[in-house]
């Protein structure tokens, strides 16, 4: 079995209790801003999530407001890869 092939479950989410903070263009808040933005922009044909993580959120969202974006494994889930993997479409 390939790793594209096994089973993940992540959470990557804006925060632990902080509110969630509007104005990132398009409507978005930052963090759904970044996030997007993230996975337009990975040069890459397959990517991780923690990669799109640790690029394009932590550097625009960590320190630069009052959000701490987190990444974790969902307890209780089932695993057999640490990370979920994206891969380019066509369209």
């Amino acid at each position: 079995m390939t790793l594209f092939q096994k089973l993940s479950s992540v959470l990557i989410s804006s925060g632990i209790n902080e509110p969630v903070l509007y104005g990132g263009e398009s409507g978005h808040s930052i963090f759904a801003r970044a996030l997007l933005d993230g996975l337009v922009n990975m040069k890459k044909e397959a990517f991780s999530a923690l990669e799109t993580f640790d690029s394009h959120l932590l550097p625009r969202i960590a320190g630069a407001v009052e959000q701490d974006p987190q990444f974790c494994l969902i307890t209780g889930a089932r695993h057999e890869a640490d990370d979920f993997i994206f891969l380019r479409s066509e369209d």
